[in-house]
């Protein structure tokens, strides 16, 4: 396997198809400025001088025009091999050698191309922005799979993303998909149907706050797995047999340019909420889909660190193709059939939870709304009989009498007097 980013890459942009002139030009071209892989389009021209400081004042209005353009990454490639994109955000058109060779939609699936052999001009056209609905606007409408949060946010201007935002490999190698189980005792690793590692009576792997996370290498994958059960249980979340405490973060990208790589920001942000004894942080849906890279995060701390349990709560986006990669995880790396539980725990319970309050709020204003009426009617009935009475008063009539005829007009036997009780 051999990695593309880095700064071997070069960027620019047109309006309309311009762009298509441009693809299989010189490399010294004028007008190519330089561009790194994984990143952002604004992020790279902002390192060229072409956009202001976006982090300042409303700087980030002035480069409002930069996501209705198509920006072109191009590289030099050898071939034979596969290339491989772990993400391009949003649109993309594939070159090589000024000859097109795929074409993609969706910043959360990856694809691949092939590369014929010899020396090669890669070259990678991300298509202007898609429309979408910001903050204000109606998830109905959606009709994109994009972080909506660059549309603007309550805590994020317009700063609407394009770029080759994952790694990208030449000749990757294949993917796996281990399945991590304990059962009876026993922890295994199986891979393609095949035990990669076996453990009896392993150490548990806990929560943050429950104890420890213990965790065992994988040589042949090159990962750690811990072991441990998750299980729901009339809406409470049970882990190795004990209920958990769930103590809540809501995770949001650490920056609007996500293509940018921030380990240290990620890694700080992640330990403050270990410090804070948070277990189960809530992967915001108007953000993204997080990627393995945080699950591999280890930062000073990474027991404490291993502890909190990252689930992706992203079932009404979720990616054709990588559902096996959207699941309930740890950052320590343990998976376990049990994990999808807790992946719908964390939405269902939430939301059944309010319901059932709702239901029972309503329930409680209904019926004191009813008490009320009960107790009100007659009351309100001779205010409203005597409101009558007083209006419909003719002149020199008796008290008596003009009572008794408002209170017939109005539908309302007058009480007996007491001369007629005895």
């Amino acid at each position: 396997m051999t990695s593309l980013d880095g700064e071997d890459w070069q960027l620019q942009g047109w309006l309309g198809d311009e762009w298509r002139w441009h693809v299989d030009k010189p490399w010294d071209a004028p007008g190519w400025l330089p561009a790194r892989v994984p990143g952002s389009v604004l992020d790279d021209l902002a390192r060229a001088g072409e956009v202001t400081d976006l982090y300042r004042g409303r700087n980030s209005r002035l480069a409002e025009w930069v996501p209705e353009r198509t920006w072109v990454y191009r590289r030099r490639v050898e071939g034979p091999g596969t290339v491989r994109f772990e993400g391009v955000d949003h649109e993309a058109t594939v070159f090589v050698g000024g000859e097109e060779v795929a074409r993609h939609e969706g910043a959360f699936t990856p694809f691949e191309v092939d590369l014929p052999a010899g020396d090669h001009l890669l070259a990678v056209a991300v298509h202007a922005a898609p429309e979408n609905e910001a903050q204000v606007g109606r998830t109905s409408k959606v009709r994109v799979h994009k972080s909506r949060m660059g549309y603007g946010w309550d805590f994020c201007p317009r700063i609407v993303h394009q770029s080759i935002w994952r790694p990208v490999t030449l000749d990757p190698p294949p993917e796996v998909f281990p399945q991590v189980r304990l059962e009876d005792g026993v922890g295994t690793v199986e891979v393609g149907g095949q035990v990669v590692l076996r453990v009896v009576s392993p150490e548990l792997w806990w929560p943050n706050g429950m104890g420890e996370q213990t965790l065992y290498q994988v040589p042949e994958l090159g990962i750690s797995v811990g072991f441990r059960t998750v299980d729901l249980d009339d809406y409470a979340l049970v882990v190795n047999g004990v209920r958990a405490p769930i103590k809540g973060w809501n995770r949001v990208p650490v920056d609007a340019l996500y293509g940018v790589p921030r380990p240290e920001k990620v890694a700080h942000l992640l330990g403050l909420a270990a410090r804070a004894h948070v277990n189960l942080p809530r992967v915001w849906g108007g953000g993204l889909i997080e990627t393995p890279a945080l699950r591999a995060l280890r930062p000073a701390r990474p027991a404490r660190l291993a502890g909190v349990l990252a689930v992706e709560l992203r079932d009404r986006e979720r990616p054709v193709g990588r559902i096996r990669f959207r699941r309930a995880d740890d950052l320590g790396g343990a998976r376990d059939r049990a994990a999808p539980a807790a992946t719908c725990f964390a939405r269902d319970l939430v939301r059944r939870q309010r319901a059932r309050r709702r239901r029972l709020d309503a329930r409680a204003r209904r019926a004191a709304r009813g008490r009320g009426r009960a107790r009100s009617r007659p009351r309100v009935a001779s205010h409203i009989a005597a409101r009558r009475a007083r209006r419909a008063r003719p002149v020199g009539a008796s008290g008596s009498a003009r009572a008794h005829e408002a209170l017939r007009h109005a539908h309302i036997a007058p009480a007996a007097s007491s001369a007629s009780r005895a």
